[in-house]
């Protein structure tokens, strides 16, 4: 029976159809579907790549989302070109070195011009802009610094030159001893983040900041020159004459000079070291915050007690 059914012809086989073929382009979508996707990127993040040259490698969203994220991101990793925390700390040792080279050559440049503070005062803030300005427009032609950074707002820097002035006018109560560069040095970070934000998370080269904040130091001290001579004890008529002998003793050039010994070549030494710590500290404010340039300068101070105590 059972044999006999098996081979019954009323008995059908329902077999079920052969898989549907799947094409090439649905058995990858198919794929893709069922991996995990990355997950989503920063657009501030992507907007803050430079390549060597410190332009964008890409820019995404929007104008005023960039510049945040590149300020953001200059502002974590600084934007100096140092390498991230072990540049600042290179920075921040060099600006203390240099720091300490400068409180000692100023106190030996007052040996030779002991008689004139004022004049080496008034040579080193108009000579820094001579200097200051030389050095920006070489970088301007070889291109590191921009029309967009010379375009900045000039009010910044005005008010850096007006801080820098009463600087100066408060040194000259204690002739010996220089100002403290805390107020500068934090308008001298606003402008770097104000810089940011106008181009794109980029920063200003550093010889815009001290070009610019030099010439308006100057402009605000020559405009300030009857008080500070009257400040020092020099009427404001004998100026000039005074002028004269201040440069006759720089120069140790002339008859009837006294105690110039050591001239020019002490007072150079200290106006040169200057304009180097100068720079280094800025470029430490343009890399960290102006609190590590604060720190390194009153840890510079400590220093030069300690070793002028020595």
């Amino acid at each position: 029976m059972f044999l006999a059914h098996l081979l019954s012809p009323s008995l059908s086989f329902h077999s079920s159809p052969p898989p549907p073929f799947l094409a090439p382009r649905r058995c990858l979508t198919l794929l893709r579907a069922s991996l995990p996707l990355p997950p989503p990127r920063r657009a501030g993040l992507a907007a803050a790549r430079f390549n060597d040259g410190g332009r964008f490698v890409k820019t995404l969203g929007s104008r005023s989302e960039r510049a945040e994220a590149g300020v953001r991101v200059s502002a974590i990793a600084g934007e100096g070109g140092g390498g991230g925390g072990s540049g600042i700390a290179a920075a921040a040792a060099a600006t203390v070195v240099l720091a300490v080279m400068n409180r000692v050559l100023y106190k030996l440049a007052l040996v030779p011009m002991k008689n004139y503070p004022f004049f080496l005062a008034q040579f080193t803030t108009f000579g820094y802009v001579l200097v200051y300005f030389s050095i920006l427009f070489i970088r301007y032609r070889a291109g590191i610094v921009t029309r967009e950074m010379l375009a900045l707002p000039k009010s910044r820097f005005m008010l850096i030159g007006l801080l820098e002035a009463l600087g100066v006018a408060s040194g000259m109560a204690a002739a010996a001893i220089l100002p403290g560069p805390s107020i500068p040095v934090l308008s001298q970070e606003f402008v770097f983040i104000d810089g940011a934000k106008r181009l794109e998370g980029r920063r200003p080269d550093i010889f815009v900041v001290n070009s610019f904040g030099s010439g308006f130091q100057a402009l605000f001290v020559f405009l300030l020159l009857p008080f500070l001579s009257n400040l020092k004890g020099i009427p404001f008529a004998e100026l000039p004459a005074y002028l004269n002998r201040g440069a006759a003793c720089f120069l140790n050039i002339g008859g009837n000079l006294k105690d110039c010994d050591g001239a020019p070549l002490i007072p150079l030494l200290y106006i040169t070291l200057n304009m180097a710590f100068n720079i280094s500290s800025l470029n430490l404010v343009k890399m960290s915050t102006a609190l590590v340039a604060s720190l390194a300068s009153t840890l510079a101070g400590s220093v030069t007690i300690c070793f002028l105590i020595v």
